[in-house]
């Protein structure tokens, strides 16, 4: 009954180690697919972040030459009305056009509105680079959390695979246990014989002792000893029994192996 446990046992961990092992497969491919898309996205955030570095970098020199073009501007501007101012002391009503005024007022509000325009791009930018960041960190937890459930899969799988083995080879501890029966049998039956032999002897010294003790009981020099040994006993005061010495009585008890 018990080997058949151990089958039933042995059939349950081989079918849960080959689910495991597929488990462990599947598990294995969403990594290796999940790493490919995680790397193309890295690639991605990787352009977008030295894009965005790109311009960080040179957004002071654009910033300054942006804002070198406004100052250039305004002292051509003030160069104008200082010359107007002139022209207006000297009677001169050589002004500039009103297109050429309107020109010049339409690039000063585009160089100041190409001034606003980075400097959101720059802040848009930079959130953009933060959210790219955090998605990266989410991307790198995911990977290390997937690492560590196929790192405890694989410690399973492994601790799976030494208990299949152990209860693979119950047919050689099977054999042993057999073996090992069969030597206590083989032992037993031996201890049987000499318990036999050392019984048989014993009822052979028994039937010589009482043998022996018949014949003394009818010798006429063994009933006077006893006459004497029975008087003595008396006299001491002992429980000894009557109708034969102390020695047979002794030996006789000792050797009864039947009980």
């Amino acid at each position: 009954l018990t080997f058949c446990h151990s089958i039933i046992r042995l059939n349950s961990l081989h079918n849960d180690y080959e689910r495991q092992q597929d488990d462990l497969q599947q598990l294995e491919a969403d990594i290796q697919e999940s790493q490919s898309e995680g790397f193309l996205k890295y690639q991605k955030l990787k352009k977008k972040e030295a894009v965005i570095d790109e311009f960080i970098q040179n957004f002071e020199q654009n910033k300054q030459h942006e804002q070198s073009a406004i100052n250039r501007a305004q002292v051509n501007i003030v160069n104008l009305l200082e010359k107007i101012s002139q022209n207006i002391n000297r009677s001169s009503f050589n002004l500039p056009s009103g297109d050429q005024l309107e020109n010049m007022k339409e690039n000063l509000n585009y160089k100041e509105g190409e001034l606003k325009n980075s400097e959101s791009t720059v802040t848009n930018i930079s959130a953009e680079n933060q959210k790219l960041q955090e998605d990266l960190q989410k991307v790198e937890l995911l990977e290390s959390k997937t690492h560590r459930e196929i790192s405890i899969l694989k410690e399973k799988i492994a601790k799976m695979a030494d208990e299949l083995m152990t209860y693979r080879d119950m047919r050689g501890l099977k054999d042993k246990s057999e073996c090992r029966k069969q030597k206590l049998l083989q032992d037993k039956a031996v201890l049987k014989m000499r318990t036999n032999q050392l019984r048989q002897l014993v009822e052979e010294l028994k039937a010589v002792f009482n043998q022996q003790t018949a014949e003394l009981a009818d010798n006429e020099t063994y009933t006077q000893v006893m006459n004497v040994f029975t008087h003595s006993a008396y006299r001491l005061g002992s429980d000894l029994p009557l109708g034969r010495p102390y020695w047979f009585v002794t030996f006789a008890q000792s050797g009864d192996f039947d009980r």
